[in-house]
């Protein structure tokens, strides 16, 4: 049991990771840095390339 808890920390690291990336990519484009936070409730950014990912993520994460 301990290599599955082990498993799931490195896979929630590196969703963390992702999400930072992403983040940093938003703000770079002048746009809100808000990939996979409690965002996704108001979201109105119907154009956003990340908008499918990112309700992905927090749905599978959270």
């Amino acid at each position: 049991m301990e290599t599955a808890n082990a498993v799931n920390q490195e896979a929630i690291k590196s969703i963390s990771l992702q999400a930072e990336i992403i983040r940093q990519i938003q703000a770079n484009d002048g746009q809100t840095p808000c990939y996979a936070t409690s965002a996704i409730h108001q979201c109105d950014k119907k154009e956003c390339g990340w908008r499918h990912d990112c309700f992905d993520e927090v749905h599978e994460y959270k």
